[in-house]
């Protein structure tokens, strides 16, 4: 309970001197806006007394030449003071302006040194370790089960190279072998045809030609028993 009135005082307080800064900022500004305004009249109207007194001093009035330059250095008197004025108020606004960025980054570095103490007691080289030991013992049974995974399955997915290279000759030799058996049967085939006598083409085309007639008066003959058969 203290805590927290205490806190909320600290913020009240913290609210209050936030805000009086911010008003002495602005009332200093505007002091020295008004002076400079000042600084501006005065500097016209001793402009326009010199004017006046050149005036006089041409139309040899020496008297009334004197007035309008004592006017004229009362006024510098002024002027000076003022400057002087405005040279104090920038310095007095420059001091605060500066203790205020000094203060906001001061509670910068609070408010990131209360995050960095939040963040290190939930962190410690102890716990960083471990959860880096984690990793580790993860990414190797990782490995392993990819190794595991690309593994073989059963003695029978092993294949003997030389084997493969003999297999692969016995092929090739059993290829070589059928074509040569392939060539030599033609040869022969070749070698019988040459001792066959030669037949007309004329002969044979002849003799298909009787052959057709004979199977087409058989066939003819089978129909018309057919039709003495149905009646």
């Amino acid at each position: 309970m203290w805590k927290s009135l205490w806190g909320a005082s600290t913020e009240e307080k913290q609210k209050k001197q936030k805000e009086s800064t911010k008003s002495a900022i602005i009332d200093l500004r505007g002091q020295i806006q008004l002076l400079t305004k000042k600084q501006n009249h005065l500097e016209q109207q001793i402009e326009e007394l010199r004017e006046k007194a050149k005036a006089y001093m041409q139309k040899k009035n020496a008297n009334m030449a004197k007035i309008q330059l004592k006017k004229s250095k009362m006024l510098e008197n002024e002027m000076t003071k003022s400057l002087q004025q405005i040279e104090n108020l920038e310095m007095q606004l420059f001091t605060i302006e500066n203790a205020n960025l000094n203060l906001e980054t001061v509670k910068a570095i609070g408010k990131a040194n209360s995050a960095m103490k939040e963040i290190s007691s939930s962190m410690n080289v102890d716990k960083v370790e471990d959860t880096m030991d984690e990793v580790r013992e993860n990414m190797d049974m990782n490995e392993e089960i990819s190794e595991a995974l690309t593994r073989p399955i059963g003695g029978s997915a092993y294949v003997d190279e030389d084997e493969l290279e003999d297999e692969l000759a016995d092929l090739m030799l059993e290829d070589e072998t059928e074509k040569l058996e392939k060539n030599v049967g033609n040869s022969v085939i070749e070698n019988t045809n040459s001792f066959l006598p030669n037949v007309p083409l004329s002969d044979l085309s002849s003799k298909q030609h009787v052959e057709e007639e004979e199977e087409d008066e058989d066939e003819l003959a089978l129909k018309a028993l057919q039709a003495e058969m149905d009646l």
